[in-house]
């Protein structure tokens, strides 16, 4: 066992940056280590894992507060703490917790008052990131503030709502921009374009400023947005000046943007635009006063388009000098110039009349190498290609982005490790347009549209896509005759969250719906439906969500709350390296399961656990289940057959190894292909539930009555009497994949 604090840590440099302490010699033993894990059973969304641990204190060196404690002034909140287990396989040291200290109280168990103990409370990162109420970020609000950019000197979103008499900045502590004149900020819902499939969608953006007033449809007068820029420090001296805008095109020439860079051979900069098209482009004004065209270029597009000036000293005398405008570099070159560090920005500079001019994501960076927000424009011809060849929309929210690269991206900006595989092309799921919102909403919206599994790993985030829970090979098999189970068994058979009716809606498009209708007959009709909706690209794949959620919704598949093992006695030591491998979606076998169990074979996937660690020789888990079956699918070659649809006993042999059998026409007669066989047969039991399992030599007979002849019964524990008429299916119905 080693347990391990990270006192005075800085929680944004990461796990890696911490120093460690080894508190291991101050574990008080006779008290249990508690741990749990994931989720529990039916739970929607991911849940914080929780430690309780208590650490010897008799010399006060855990008190709050405590001067004469070698960890002063660090016994407090949120302190990084890790508890590993080493197997002694040759494996080292296996992580069963890793978060933050949320409380540790000092008490003084017994009478003596001689023993004091420090009773450690703590929570895993989903823990940390659920404190608070985060305020919700538009996607390029995210992407410019992200944690693995540096450099940003100054940033103003302009998404300031209607009533807004300033420009607030983006950046804590920052200052606003101030308005003089006319500028109002206007919700741009209207503002929508068609992609390529001919989705109407909006931009990266929440509300933009217009300085020609709110009605940008008239003319009316000008107004500007000024902010200050706190000095930069690059050396050598570079910077970069970011910013959305909408054109306006009916105006001759006014300056979009200036901003000002005093000490430098060029005082000040200005983005012009202006008519004819062409003239539009980047001038300085020299310290005479006069104004240089340094760039120009055709700029006629009326829709957002984003801008980038990037300056860099390249040597005492020289400056590298590029102008980038939807992604596009339209100037890369050298001049003759000393540059200054840029000290203000203002917004339409000379408050010219202009009529719907909209900006919106006003940067200044420290860096010659600023980040692009994947505005391409109306006319751009290129868009983004992600890792599979196919087409994102950053500037429009991300849509079309797959679940999992969302989930990834998300992560990144807020400096949140996650560990992931990688999924087929085949298997991901495309979503719509990325809302604003805070971290865990966006992180769950990834979740529930995937029907993936996020939990915590390490002091990060890990994520099962949805094609991993497919098909899993068991990461655990638990032996029961071996004496390798460490509790009761409790089978849960209950319907108190079958749902016969599955209702799924796009968010911000269409529905559809599945229906159990044999279920509905028998139950009454149960309705479900997914809270909030599914973010999806297109309504394309609605029909198929709905049938697959039915899927697992409508089974009646027994459960397993509860599933314990003692990993401490010598017959279940040999699981305790398989078990430290498992986290949420990992599939758990029990085998020889006790007779009066539903089956010989319980088939669960693990959704969470509880393990209570006691002194050095007593360590027992316990696993929160649910049924794996609903997760298997059919695939080429695989064992799955497709269902059948009217077949039933007509007749057994005295042997009951010889049985007729008859079915509709609808189903037709069953195969008689040699190369088809041994198959296993599902008799008896109920929508792919229950029932004797058996496995059949051959079928012969070309009708719809055949004969069938069974080399084993009572595969899975089970053995029963068949009258005529009980039903016969495949053991293990095909069932397509989301």
């Amino acid at each position: 066992m080693r347990i391990r604090l990270a006192f005075g840590a800085t929680i944004a440099d990461g796990a890696d940056a911490w120093t460690w302490t080894d508190v291991t010699e101050y574990w008080h033993a006779p008290d249990p280590i508690e741990i749990e894990w994931g989720r529990q059973p039916g739970a929607e969304q991911a849940e914080t894992s929780t430690l309780q641990i208590t650490l010897n204190n008799t010399d006060g060196r855990f008190t709050a507060g405590n001067l004469d404690s070698p960890h002063w002034p660090h016994i407090d909140t949120w302190v990084p703490i890790s508890v590993d287990i080493d197997l002694g396989d040759g494996g080292g040291w296996r992580n069963r917790f890793s978060g933050y200290v949320r409380r540790w109280p000092v008490t003084w168990p017994g009478r003596s008052g001689k023993l004091a103990v420090a009773r450690v409370e703590a929570v895993g990162l989903l823990g940390r990131l659920s404190r608070g109420t985060p305020a919700s970020a538009s996607p390029w609000r995210r992407m410019i503030t992200s944690r693995s950019l540096s450099g940003l000197l100054a940033y103003w979103p302009c998404e300031d709502r209607v009533n807004a008499t300033q420009a607030a900045s983006g950046l804590p502590d920052g200052r606003p921009m101030a308005v003089t004149g006319d500028v109002r900020f206007a919700d741009l819902a209207s503002d929508i374009v068609a992609n390529s499939s001919g989705l109407s969608l909006g931009f990266g953006s929440r509300l933009l400023p217009a300085t020609a007033g709110g009605n940008r449809a008239a003319s009316m007068s000008g107004g500007t947005l000024t902010g200050l820029v706190p000095a930069g420090t690059s050396d050598p001296l570079e910077w970069s000046v970011c910013w959305v805008a909408r054109p306006v095109t009916s105006v001759s020439t006014y300056a979009m943007l200036r901003w000002e860079t005093p000490g430098g051979s060029f005082t000040q900069w200005e983005y012009r635009h202006a008519t004819p098209m062409n003239e539009s482009g980047l001038w300085g004004r020299a310290a005479d006063g006069t104004w240089v065209q340094f760039v120009s270029l055709y700029d006629d597009s009326p829709t957002l388009r984003e801008y980038r000036v990037e300056a860099w000293q390249d040597s005492p005398i020289w400056l590298g000098l590029r102008l980038w405008v939807d992604g596009i570099k339209v100037e890369d070159d050298r001049w003759v110039v000393t540059l200054g560090r840029v000290t203000r920005v203002t917004v339409n500079p000379r408050a010219t009349d202009v009529t719907a001019l909209a900006v919106t994501q006003v940067q200044v960076w420290d860096t010659a190498t600023p980040p692009h927000l994947g505005v391409h424009g109306m006319t751009a011809t290129v868009q983004p290609i992600d890792g599979y060849g196919e087409t994102v929309y950053p500037h429009q929210r991300w849509v079309n982005e797959t679940a999992h690269d969302r989930l990834a991206r998300l992560c990144a900006e807020d400096g949140v490790p996650l560990d992931m595989p990688a999924v087929d092309r085949s298997m991901v799921m495309r979503m719509g347009p990325q809302p604003d919102g805070a971290p865990l909403a966006l992180y769950q919206q990834c979740e529930t549209t995937d029907l993936g599994l996020i939990y915590e790993s390490g002091f990060g985030l890990g994520y099962v896509p949805r094609a991993s829970r497919y098909n899993q090979e068991p990461a655990l098999t638990i032996d029961s005759a071996a004496r390798r189970l460490g509790g009761d068994l409790e089978p849960v058979a209950d319907d108190q969250r079958l749902r016969n009716v599955i209702t799924v809606e796009r968010i911000g498009g269409s529905s559809a719906t599945a229906i159990d209708r044999e279920s509905v007959a028998v139950r009454g009709e149960i309705a479900g439906s997914v809270p909030g909706g599914i973010s999806l690209a297109t309504d394309d794949r609605l029909q198929d969500h709905a049938a697959w959620r039915l899927h697992i919704a409508s089974g009646l598949s027994v459960r397993y709350p509860k599933i314990s093992m003692r990993l401490h006695n010598h017959a279940s030591r040999a699981l305790a390296a398989d078990w430290v491998a498992c986290r949420p979606g990992s599939r758990v076998r029990v085998v020889n399961a006790p007779t009066a169990a539903p089956a010989s074979t319980i088939d669960q996937v693990i959704v969470g656990a509880r393990e209570t660690i006691t002194g050095r020789r007593d360590w027992v888990a316990e696993l929160a289940t649910e049924p794996a079956a609903r997760w298997d699918v059919a695939a080429a070659d695989g064992a799955q057959r497709v269902a059948a649809d009217g077949s039933t006993i007509a007749a057994v042999s005295e042997s009951g190894l010889t049985l007729t059998m008859t079915s509709t026409i609808a189903n037709g007669p069953w195969t008689t292909d040699p190369s088809d066989f041994p198959l296993d047969l599902r008799i008896g039991g109920h929508q792919g539930t229950g029932g004797e399992r058996a496995t059949v030599a051959a079928i012969s007979g070309n009708g719809l009555t055949q004969t069938v002849t069974l080399y084993v019964r009572a595969v899975n524990g089970i053995s029963r009497a068949w009258s005529d008429g009980t039903q016969v299916d495949v053991w293990a119905p095909a069932v397509a994949a989301l």
